[in-house]
């Protein structure tokens, strides 16, 4: 199948769990069909040209070919059986324009994580009536690009019952997160080291490590005064910057976070508003350490509560079970065994491939779309363009 992905930036899989799926997906997809990338722009943050040309490199060693530029003159150049848009605004931006120039492409969008969701949940948090106007615009305009797809992919079966009981007819499956997992269990440390992990261009992350700095960890230091706290991962804000004390340690991006995790005994999640899976939780378990996450960060994990990750909502809580943790070793060897054989059966390489392959054979079978834009919107579009090119631009 020649199938074009569509996607804001080249991946760099070590600064996001998202843009880690992105490319994972696309080196499953690229084993066995004919994958174009398009990328909006090359990069999405500043990053230095060695690290671009080594970004760059690892996606096109996977057989995947990259383009920027117009993306109508991409649509233009070749056909494709299916175009995998990656989060619901590039269909709000281009829908239209892939339904013109690719009338016979099958169009997928991916969800990553359902946007409205997060928005909302945030709104409840805040109760700012901007958040709550915000939530429900939101959701309209990505119902909508859901509705116009010929196919959607959400990042976990919960997230696909959502949409279900808003769009009933819908041609949907999930494909989560993709981790690779340790063999065995590594030696879990005896010191109390706490890690966060995460992106800070990501504000559900900013928001949890202040509310912990702020409401959870005075309480474990009442306990365990010795206890420290590790912040490691890309583009931290100043507000986490300046966390920074003899207790708080604000890494920045690094490489490799095998390290930072394998020195900690607990992984925290505390967040309090977000969508989708979280990287974070995945990669801790993934490397056989426990984790205490809330509501929101055990969305989409599909284990339960007190059987491979502990969920904790309130401050007190949430302090309660990291000192357990801290304490009571069988009990982290319990928790992280259990999450580790579960999430690798679900969550691991082997079975991103089978739900994609599932995905695109159900794609392929698919009735042509080619009368979803009827001919006098396709023509309108292909008029509007000659203009584009041979009339307006002269005129300035």
């Amino acid at each position: 199948m020649k199938l074009l992905v569509i996607a804001p930036y080249i991946p760099m899989a070590d600064r996001g769990s998202e843009e880690l799926r992105c490319s994972e997906m696309l080196g499953i997809l690229a084993a066995k069909h004919h994958v174009t990338l398009y990328v909006w722009s090359e990069w999405g943050q500043e990053v230095g040209e060695e690290q671009k040309r080594r970004y760059r490199e690892i996606i096109e060693s996977m057989g995947v070919e990259i383009r920027v530029g117009f993306i109508r003159q991409v649509l233009k150049e070749r056909p494709y059986d299916a175009i995998l848009i990656e989060w619901f605004h590039s269909m709000d931006l281009i829908g239209a324009d892939i339904r013109t120039w690719q009338p016979r492409a099958k169009i997928i969008v991916d969800a990553v994580d359902v946007e409205y969701r997060r928005l909302s949940i945030k709104s409840e948090v805040s109760g700012d009536p901007a958040d709550i106007a915000k939530a429900a615009d939101t959701k309209r305009r990505e119902l909508a690009a859901y509705a116009n797809a010929d196919f959607v992919m959400t990042v976990s079966d919960e997230e696909r019952d959502i949409l279900l009981k808003e769009i009933a007819e819908l041609n949907i499956h999930s494909v989560p997160n993709i981790h690779r997992f340790s063999e065995k269990l590594p030696r879990l440390t005896d010191d109390p080291l706490m890690v966060f992990v995460g992106d800070y261009r990501v504000p559900p992350n900013v928001d949890a490590v202040q509310y912990f700095c702020r409401e959870v960890l005075p309480l474990i230091h009442t306990q365990v005064p010795q206890a420290h706290f590790l912040i490691v991962g890309n583009a931290p804000t100043d507000e986490i910057c300046s966390l920074v004390s003899p207790q708080i340690t604000v890494t920045g991006y690094v490489t490799e976070v095998a390290p930072y995790l394998q020195r900690s005994r607990v992984s925290v999640a505390p967040l309090r508003f977000g969508a989708g899976m979280k990287g974070k939780v995945g990669e801790a378990v993934a490397h056989g350490i426990p984790v205490v996450t809330t509501s929101v960060g055990f969305q989409g994990m599909e284990v339960k509560h007190g059987e491979g990750i502990m969920v904790a909502d309130s401050a007190g809580e949430f302090a309660d079970a990291v000192l357990r943790l801290f304490r009571d070793r069988e009990l982290c060897d319990r928790l992280r065994t259990s999450a580790l054989r579960k999430m690798k059966e679900r969550f691991g390489v082997e079975a991103a491939r089978r739900r994609l392959d599932f995905i695109m054979e159900t794609v392929a079978s698919l009735p042509s779309p080619e009368r979803k834009l009827s001919p006098a919107r396709r023509l309108q579009r292909k008029s509007a363009d000659w203009l584009e090119r041979n009339l307006l631009w002269r005129l300035g």
